[in-house]
């Protein structure tokens, strides 16, 4: 949470620092600040979505992603535009929120995939196992729906009482 909170900062210093030099001060600080807090809270989303993501298909998390970055966007060019666009320069305010949204999707992904990530991982490394010779090899799957299984999302190796079919079918 500790760099999604650094994430969001620098979103907001990096929308402060674009806007700064040709708008001034005030307006840099309140676009920044208001940048910075959405885009927390874009953070936040996505990290309670991490702690919930063995319930969803893993499509739905990329989903969530593209929604988070969506949200940001559209909260803070209308929050933007309520406090502040009086003038001509709306391409430049929403350039800088678009760069600073970019950084929150980026971490976004990150973030809600970070388990799925493991997993595979873990997966490859059992497989790698497995074609070395070491037949009991077990993997624990929980991130994301498509890996887990009823049995509790344990993908063992499929014993000789299933006749080593290994599926459904």
């Amino acid at each position: 949470m500790r760099v999604s909170l650094l994430i969001g900062l620098a979103a907001g210093a990096l929308t402060a620092a674009v806007i700064g030099p040709v708008y001034g001060g005030h307006p840099a600080l309140v676009t920044g600040t208001l940048v910075a807090g959405v885009s927390a809270l874009g953070l936040a989303v996505a990290h309670w979505v991490a702690r919930r993501q063995s319930r969803w298909a893993l499509r739905n998390h990329f989903r969530v992603v593209v929604a988070t970055a969506v949200g940001v966007i559209l909260v803070t060019v209308l929050a933007a535009a309520e406090l502040m666009f009086v003038s001509n320069h709306d391409a430049l305010m929403i350039s800088a929120i678009v760069v600073a949204a970019t950084l929150v999707a980026l971490r976004a992904a990150q973030v809600a995939s970070a388990s799925v990530v493991g997993e595979v991982e873990s997966v490859r490394d059992a497989l790698r196992a497995v074609g070395a010779g070491e037949r009991e090899q077990r993997v624990e799957a929980g991130a994301a729906a498509e890996l887990a299984q009823p049995g509790g999302g344990d993908l063992a190796r499929p014993s000789d009482a299933d006749g080593g079919a290994g599926g459904d079918g």
